[in-house]
């Protein structure tokens, strides 16, 4: 897909309108499909982020005082929007760059340089933290 989306690119910059499937002859497909593709892709992660957080919280769910907490989030969980728009000091970020902290996937980087900003911006403010 990757590959698709460099040559979309080059394409466009070449002006075509269109590409052709060898598996279909005959049929000429807009450019706009394979970034559709490319676009479903990436919900398709995100969808797993997100059943992956919803099952880490319920097999997490006892009858300790976390009960609560747990509860709280999933019921977050399910009306948190996706693809949202949100502020945040890196500019448009949306909400699908945060799932990862959602569940027990990696940190991405992003997610790390803001949190590490934060942290500086504190202790630049506050010299207590100094």
């Amino acid at each position: 897909m990757n590959d698709a989306e460099d040559h979309i690119r080059q394409a466009i910059l070449d002006r075509v309108n269109s590409f052709i499937d060898l598996n279909y002859k005959g049929a000429a497909f807009p450019l706009w499909v394979i970034m559709y593709w490319a676009k479903m892709g990436q919900a398709i992660q995100g969808q797993n982020l997100w059943r992956s957080t919803d099952h880490w919280l319920t097999k997490h769910t006892d009858k300790s005082a976390r009960r609560g907490a747990i509860d709280e989030c999933q019921e977050l969980l399910i009306t948190l929007g996706w693809e949202v728009a949100i502020k945040t000091p890196r500019g448009g970020d949306t909400t699908t760059k945060f799932a990862c902290l959602l569940c027990n996937a990696m940190v991405n980087g992003m997610v790390v340089d803001m949190i590490m900003q934060n942290i500086a911006d504190c202790v630049t403010l506050d010299k207590a933290w100094a």
